[in-house]
């Protein structure tokens, strides 16, 4: 399906997409009824935003920390079904949930607010925030926070091995399990006595805070879908830290053009992956065209001096930041209680803030029946691709019928992957060091 013509030509509509009739021709576009698909657009020409309690907050200086995952609060929610009832009906209510999710950093300053501890440095912004994170109310959750801190699990277990609720909990560690209940203490809090008299005491104990984040901790990392919340968080990681290390080779390794490099990097990801990673791509032309102006990569240098830990290290993070907003994404095509959910991120980390504004939804399509979501920005991919690796490669890679065999086959398996990852680790720590 998604590498038919048509299909392609709705992405493509909906791209250029500034009216909800532009929406309506997009789905016109698609041949089948493809009533398992749900879309969400974000206008230009629209004027009904979509606003939740919270998105707003601000720091100090007046300046909104919220970052949201699509260009604008301007959003029309579409599928075949919505289509019919609009038509039949005139205007429809779409049911919506979004949620403002924490990082780590918000989650520890939360912690270190309900124990009463002191804080190290930023008292009084970080005060600021958790203050209007209780008068607003918002629909807030730390499930960003649970996949954050997945990388002290991972490895820990072994393939198939599930702990119960009892041994995952002793397992983690002490200020983790204190974040946790710290959390679970602040939801509990009653934000109309906070707003009507500064009153924050939780209104449930430490001892229940902590049943339900151990439970909740188990259920997400080992329950129905939780192992395979696990394994997924692994294998998005690892692919992540290859094309990183392989982005970062490709440019260290010579002094090609942004042709050349582009190419280079698109074979691998399709003779070697088997995968063609739009948002990476997208990153990496920004990478070869402005080197260590680009400020993602600004931390990454080559020289004999470096250790190579260090650039290990720095990696790790920068996947960290790469693959979060992914795993986020796929989360958002079941999470939620409405129709539609809307993801948001309360984070000052700005490698993340940069990863997330990168790559802005211009579009969602949810996939009710693959479970798959496809986001779409405002480049045009395949513009962009041609202008940069030329027709050859485009024709060789993306003529339709191979896009479909590519769908359709097997994916590289994970001790495949992790072969791979030492491969492509090993070789920027030759060129980092030549």
């Amino acid at each position: 399906m998604y590498s038919s013509k048509n299909f392609i030509e709705f992405i493509s509509l909906l791209r250029s997409a500034s009216t909800p009739s532009d929406v309506h021709a997009a789905w016109e576009a698609l041949t089948e009824p493809h009533d398992e698909l749900r879309v969400v657009t974000a206008l230009t020409d629209y004027s009904r935003n979509v606003t939740f309690p919270g998105v707003g907050i601000r720091d100090l200086s007046g300046k909104k920390i919220v970052t949201p995952y699509f260009l604008g609060d301007s959003l029309y929610f579409s599928s075949r079904k919505i289509i019919k009832q609009t038509m039949t009906q005139g205007e429809v209510k779409v049911p919506l949930d979004g949620s403002i999710m924490l990082d780590t950093n918000i989650a520890s300053y939360i912690s270190t607010y309900v124990y009463r501890r002191p804080f190290a440095h930023n008292q009084t912004e970080i005060v600021n925030v958790i203050r209007q994170l209780l008068e607003n109310n918002p629909n807030y959750d730390y499930v960003y926070y649970l996949v954050e801190n997945s990388k002290k699990l991972i490895d820990r277990y072994a393939p198939g091995s599930t702990p119960d609720a009892d041994q995952l909990w002793s397992d983690l560690d002490s200020g983790f399990k204190d974040n946790l209940i710290a959390l679970r203490l602040f939801l509990s809090i009653d934000n109309n006595k906070y707003r009507a008299s500064n009153n924050d005491s939780p209104t449930i104990s430490i001892a229940e805070a902590e049943n339900v984040a151990k439970h909740f901790a188990h259920e997400f990392y080992f329950g129905t879908e939780g192992a395979l919340n696990l394994n997924d968080i692994k294998r998005r990681l690892t692919l992540a830290k290859i094309l990183l290390y392989k982005i970062v080779s490709i440019n260290f390794g010579s002094n090609e053009g942004v042709k050349k490099k582009s190419t280079k990097l698109l074979q691998f990801m399709i003779e070697r992956l088997n995968i063609y990673f739009d948002r990476e791509m997208q990153i990496a032309i920004k990478y070869f065209e402005e080197g260590k102006r680009f400020s993602f990569f600004e931390k990454i240098d080559k020289g004999k001096h470096i250790p190579l830990n260090s650039i290990k290290a720095k990696i790790s993070n920068m996947s960290w930041d790469l693959m979060i907003p992914r795993f986020i994404e796929s989360l958002s095509a079941v999470a939620g209680n409405g129709q539609f959910y809307i993801p948001h991120y309360l984070t000052w980390d700005q490698g993340l803030k940069m990863s997330l504004n990168l790559y802005k939804a211009k579009a969602c399509i949810f996939d009710d029946e693959s479970r798959r979501v496809v986001t779409i920005t405002e480049v045009d991919t395949e513009q962009l691709l041609r202008e940069t690796v030329g027709d050859y490669y485009m024709n060789m890679y993306f003529e339709s019928e191979t896009v479909s065999k590519r769908y359709k086959s097997e994916p590289i398996s994970d001790s495949e992957l992790e072969e791979l990852l030492i491969e492509v680790e090993s070789e920027l720590f030759s060129v980092a060091h030549a």
